[in-house]
């Protein structure tokens, strides 16, 4: 009787002990669970989650602005501009001339005539066809400026003959630097114009020289 009781009683501990085992089995697979439906932490201590930490990137090189070169010896001076545009239409050889036949309109007799004429009144007289695009009258002050640098005497007075646009100019320094000479040579200029039209030449000098 005592027997059936303890066998009984380890049935029903073994039946106890079994669900129990049961219950802890099923309820560490819905823990299980639950972690596998979690979204997963970063484990910083696995290399392989470590994010690769960008390196700082590399400075641009400073642009540096470019400095003037160094003079040089062997560089070419740029020429300066002449002060008188003329110097090379007025040299030496003919700034002692006082009739200037730069178009071949006089014969060589009336040329040595008239030359020593306008060289006893300090006149020098221009026969051109180019004024290097300057007007009559700053043409006719440039080349009587041109002149003189090569002259001892700064009285005189510069009569151009204007066969480009047909005006003619003059131009007066030193004691001729008055309105007397100025008015006398407009003069001169307005009587010698019919002359010079119909191309006397040597009719229009005889008025200069007078």
């Amino acid at each position: 009787m005592k027997l059936n009781y303890y066998l009984r009683y380890l049935l029903c501990l073994s039946l106890l002990i079994l669900c129990t085992g049961c219950a802890g089995i099923a309820h560490a697979e819905e823990v299980s669970e639950q972690f596998a439906d979690a979204p997963a932490e970063m484990d910083f201590l696995n290399p392989g989650n470590l994010q690769e930490i960008p390196a700082d990137p590399e400075p641009e090189p400073e642009t540096l602005q470019d400095l003037e070169p160094e003079f040089q010896e062997d560089s070419e001076i740029p020429e300066t501009v002449p002060v008188n545009p003329l110097r090379e239409r007025v040299n030496p050889e003919n700034s002692e001339i006082h009739l200037i036949d730069e178009n071949q309109v006089l014969s060589e007799s009336v040329r040595e005539t008239y030359e020593n004429l306008l060289a006893q009144k300090n006149i020098c007289l221009l026969i051109t066809n180019h004024l290097d695009g300057l007007p009559p009258g700053e043409f006719a002050k440039n080349y009587h400026e041109a002149l003189l640098a090569y002259s001892e005497n700064s009285d005189s007075i510069f009569i151009l003959i204007n066969n480009d646009t047909y005006q003619d100019a003059f131009h007066v320094s030193g004691a001729y630097a008055t309105e007397f000479y100025a008015e006398q040579l407009r003069m001169a200029i307005l009587q010698a114009t019919p002359a010079l039209v119909e191309g006397r030449y040597e009719d229009a000098l005889e008025i200069f020289c007078n």
